[in-house]
């Protein structure tokens, strides 16, 4: 065989090796699912928190700062944002501090029963039911009556609003305008949790997509800065990463 053709068919093998290499890099989906570097469940309660750790609520939430205009824009801007986002079938829920009294999770309201400590003594019966009920129809009387006819016929012992008295953290963001910002006053707060599990880098790239394209809409002509961190953000960060490096590496392997 001479030097020339030897040359031609290692020129070709070469670029038959950068075809596939390249085919493989483009074609290679890389999972960010930090569960496969743990050691397989082996008992229901292993399995349980391996699921929590993907797909559990901490793992779907996503911590949102705005910054870049006073506090009052940055209030209204997280509130047309949480208007934007909360219809979208992406989110679960959108928080930003705002109160709402009739909004709960229908879960909660569901298992209130269940939830509170308020009939470990003594069970609920129609002795205590009909008292609070008087004491309902007393409440209606006084100046908060408003607020407590919405809840009337779903919770008449107010199990809800004592749960979230029970529940309700020490420390809590600052608020401004109705809305959480940080300490300093520079960053508006919002919280997201997403359908999607938080190591599903598919979905959750359609969340941040989503979020970003709600901001655009939000602040209109301002120059705000967005900042997102949550196991999705990272999920999202680590599938490019990997994909990215694995196609580098893949054609400089077969260039050697």
């Amino acid at each position: 065989m001479s030097p020339r053709r030897r040359v031609a068919l290692a020129g070709l093998w070469a670029a038959i090796l950068i075809a596939f290499a390249a085919l493989a890099g483009f074609r290679l989906s890389p999972g960010g699912d930090l569960r496969l570097f743990m050691p397989a469940a082996q008992t229901p309660d292993q399995r349980l928190l391996l699921d929590s750790l993907g797909e559990g609520p901490g793992a779907r939430l996503l911590l949102i700062a705005i910054s870049g205009a006073d506090d009052e824009t940055l209030a209204d801007v997280s509130q047309a944002m949480r208007a934007d986002l909360e219809p979208r079938p992406l989110f679960r829920r959108v928080l930003n501090g705002a109160t709402d009294p009739e909004a709960v999770d229908e879960a909660l309201l569901a298992n209130r029963y269940l939830l509170t400590p308020g009939f470990d003594a003594a069970p609920l019966d129609a002795e205590l039911l009909r008292d609070a009920l008087n004491q309902r129809l007393r409440d209606l009387a006084s100046p908060a009556g408003a607020l407590i006819e919405p809840w009337l016929v779903r919770d008449p012992t107010l199990e809800m609003l004592r749960l979230a008295e029970h529940w309700q953290p020490v420390t809590e963001p600052e608020r401004r305008f109705d809305v959480w910002f940080d300490a300093a006053g520079e960053h508006a707060l919002l919280l997201t949790e997403t359908q999607a599990a938080g190591f599903d880098p598919a979905a959750q790239e359609a969340a941040l997509a989503a979020i970003r394209d709600a901001l655009d809409r939000a602040q209109d002509e301002l120059a705000l800065t967005l900042e997102i961190t949550g196991p999705g953000a990272f999920s999202v960060l680590m599938r490019a990463r990997t994909q990215g490096e694995a196609t580098r590496l893949g054609l400089t392997a077969s260039a050697l």
